[in-house]
This record gives C-alpha cells, structure tokens and sequence, in this order.
C-alpha cells in the first residue's frame, strides 16, 4: 500500500507545496479508500486477501495450511498425526489394538487370535504339568507384596503404596479425593436463629431456632376439673379418679411401671418395698443374686452365690427362695458375707439336697440366714 498526494505550484523549489488531494494505492496485499481526500483527509484501510494471513515484513499474503499452520483435526473419534503434522481419525487394527472379544472354546489346543476374537481353550484341570521354581509380587495398580520362602511354600505378604481412603477402577486402587469420591468429615454450626440451615464447604449451619411461643389455653381432659383457662386458673384432679390423701380402694386397677425403690405405707407410716402376690421365678443366670431377684425364687441345677451388700444393696429383710432341680447344690456367700444356718451356730456355705428348697433373709447388712428342707 502506498499513500499518493497532489500538491499545487509552489514557488521557488525549496520543497514547499500544498496537499490537494489524498489517495490510497493498492500494493502488498493492501488497499484502503479515502474520505474528504481534498480537504480533511479521513483513510480506510482493506485487504484483498481471505483466510489466513502471514506477513513477510514488507507485504501481507494468504497463509498455507500445513505449512505456515497446522490444520484443526477433523477427527471424531482417537485421532493419529497425519502428513504435515495434522490429525486425522485412527483406524481400528491399523493404528491401534480394537477392542478384544475372548471365547473358551474347545478344552486342548493352542490359543488362537483372529478377528479381534481371542479363543483360549477351556484346558481340564492337570492338563498341564510344570515345576514353580520362585515366586514374587509385581507392584502395579497401587498394590505390591513381599514373598516369605519364594523358592519353596511361598507365603506372599501384599501391600498398598496408598494411604488414606482408597477407591477402585476396576483394575487398581488409588487414593480417593475428599468432597469428590466421599463424604469429608462435616463440621456442625448453629449460627443466627433464624432462615433455612445450609450446608457449604463441608459446614452445616442450622440456626439456633427458638421455640419460645405462647399457650393460649388449657381444657381439662377426663378425670380433671377445672374447665377452660385461657389466662390463669386451677386444673385439679377429680377426687373421683384419685386421691392424693386418705385411702382409696381401687378396683380392677392395673397398677404397672413400679421402680425397684416404689414404696407402700403401713399403718404406722413406715415404707416397704412393693411386692407380689405370688413368687415369681427369677431369670437370672449370672450365678450371682442380683437386685431385681428381691421376692423371687431359683430354680436351678447349678449353685449360686450371695453378694456382698456393697456390690449388690438388697434391703434389709430380703427373702429369696432357692429350689434345688433333681441335683444337689451349693448356696456360697461372697468373702466377706455371713451366711448361717437357721437353728445352728454353723455359717458359711451351705448344701442343698436334690429337690431340696432353702429360704434365704437378709437381717444384717452382710448377713443372710437360711433355711428349708435338705439344708445343712
């Protein structure tokens, strides 16, 4: 591209002039037009060349695929560098190994591969004989091993190169990433009270929510009086479903839920454990008397022992029953327990006779006394 002026007369020939007109010449791959040439000269610069330009340092021209560049792979699939440095598609069994398909047929043979198939006979078990001189691990797929007497009863030991959480590709096993193959560990805030709970980074923010509102009235249910109340009141149980003072008698009344420590008062206000009506059968099979045995009987085949109150505090005047099943037993007090025979000066362990019953009472912190038939 060249810019071309036209100057008017001048005088003299010191070189002075005036520009009367501007134009633009095309040359070097260049050319422009000119706006307002005669007076405020305003130029637009072109090209007349498409597609790729390189330049020369002089002149612009139109650049050759695969010489000047490299052209962009057209290639859908695996690709392969083809003539001048482009990429082309890859041609199955040409360019790379297609995908194998691998048959048993036949039970002897050598195997065979055509087709991409790769046929290994199904070879019975001894067909073949050999001698294994050494044997040894291979580190591969994040596994590796050692082997104890690899020459001999080899004993392979097998081991990982990966620490932390692994995962598996089907092959091998690596090192799985925290928030992209697991869970990380969350961490738990109770930021603001109110607004929804949300969950970024691995914290879980649920707002300290407050519970606080306001009852703006209490009915009375059945066995209450007291009626509606919706400011303030008195709710009182009716006298007709309980007492809280005097006596009550209650009828075909199912009383359930008693703590081991539930009392009834004699006449006299003094509080005794609840018992039964009857002399249920203890469960227990530890070998030990254990609290909840208090009012109940054994029936057992082996003996049993008599705690210390300090492992086990049964109130004082306890009565457990022991009956002895077509076998003679033992009733042995912990070391430190006084265990005496009813009508005798003897303490300390004592025999039960086969189908025999013993009666034991506590009387004494650490002393029990026993009884029954077949006792000594």
């Amino acid at each position: 591209m060249a810019l071309r002026a036209t100057s008017g007369a001048g005088g003299g020939g010191g070189g002075s002039g005036t520009v009367t007109s501007v134009s633009v010449a095309s040359a070097n791959g260049l050319s422009g037009t000119v706006a307002n040439a005669t007076t405020t000269p305003a130029l637009t610069l072109g090209t007349s060349i498409t597609g790729v330009l390189k330049g020369n340092g002089t002149a612009i021209s139109a650049a050759t695929a695969n010489t000047d560049y490299l052209t962009p792979p057209s290639g859908t699939a695996l690709l392969k560098a083809g003539s001048g440095g482009a990429l082309a598609n890859a041609a199955a069994g040409t360019d790379y190994q297609a995908p194998i398909t691998l048959t048993t047929t036949g039970t002897s043979g050598a195997s065979t591969f055509v087709g991409g198939t790769l046929n290994i006979p199904n070879y019975a078990a001894g067909a073949g004989s050999g001698t294994v001189t050494s044997a040894s691990v291979v580190s591969a797929n994040g596994f590796g091993g050692t082997v104890a007497t690899a020459t001999t009863t080899p004993a392979i030991t097998l081991t990982t190169s990966v620490s932390g959480l692994l995962k598996g590709n089907g092959t091998g096993v690596s090192a799985a990433s925290a928030g992209s193959d697991y869970q990380a560990p969350i961490t738990l805030t109770t930021t603001g009270s109110t607004g929804a709970a949300t969950f970024a980074g691995g914290t879980l923010n649920i707002p300290n929510y407050s519970a606080a509102g306001t009852v703006t009235s209490i009915t009375a249910g059945t066995g209450l009086t007291g009626g509606t109340i919706t400011s303030s009141g008195t709710i009182a149980i009716d006298s007709s479903v309980v007492t809280l003072t005097g006596i009550q008698t209650l009828t075909n009344k199912t009383i359930t839920g008693l703590a081991s420590a539930s009392t009834s008062l004699d006449s006299s206000g003094t509080g005794y454990a609840v018992g039964f009506r009857t002399m249920p059968q203890s469960s227990n099979t530890s070998g030990t008397l254990i609290l909840s045995d208090s009012a109940k009987h054994y029936y057992l085949t082996s003996g049993i022992t008599v705690p210390l109150n300090s492992s086990v505090a049964f109130d004082i005047g306890t009565v457990i029953t022991i009956v002895s099943n077509s076998t003679a037993i033992t009733i042995t007090p912990a070391s430190g327990v006084t265990l005496q025979l009813a009508n005798s000066s003897s303490a300390g362990t004592r025999s039960v006779a086969s189908n025999g019953i013993a009666t034991l009472i506590k009387v004494a912190v650490n002393t029990w006394y026993c009884s029954g038939t077949g006792v000594t």
